[in-house]
């Protein structure tokens, strides 16, 4: 099986071990961010008169707005329902019949020409 030479990186491409923004992000400018905390009351108030007195989508949107802030948004589970990872283990090979385990180099092989394409 012969495989394509890779392609040489661009001259812009980063090196190794180079950070794309060695920057960081700029700071928000203080007179913004002194005008945006001033403006929060208001807006909590806002979404609280939203979530009170609109209709289905923007009550319900608002709603979570104001649960999101006030405990944070919720997490991701990483299991399953039942507890079990949500990627499956690697089987173990050792309990394969010769067979099984022809079959199982086969498929592999297989995936590894599909990948390769």
């Amino acid at each position: 099986m012969q495989t394509k030479p890779k392609k040489p990186a661009p001259s812009s491409a980063w090196k190794k071990g180079q950070s794309g923004n060695p920057g960081g992000r700029k700071p928000i400018p203080r007179d913004v961010l002194e005008m945006a905390r001033a403006a929060c009351p208001e807006a909590v108030q806002r979404l609280v008169t939203a979530m009170r007195e609109d209709c289905g989508k923007v009550a319900v949107t608002a709603a979570v707005a104001l649960l999101n802030r006030a405990y944070g948004a919720p997490t991701q589970p990483l299991t399953g329902a039942d507890g079990a990872p949500l990627i499956p283990p690697r089987p173990d090979l050792s309990r394969l019949t010769s067979e099984e385990l022809a079959v199982y180099v086969a498929l592999a092989e297989k995936t590894a020409r599909g990948a390769a394409r």
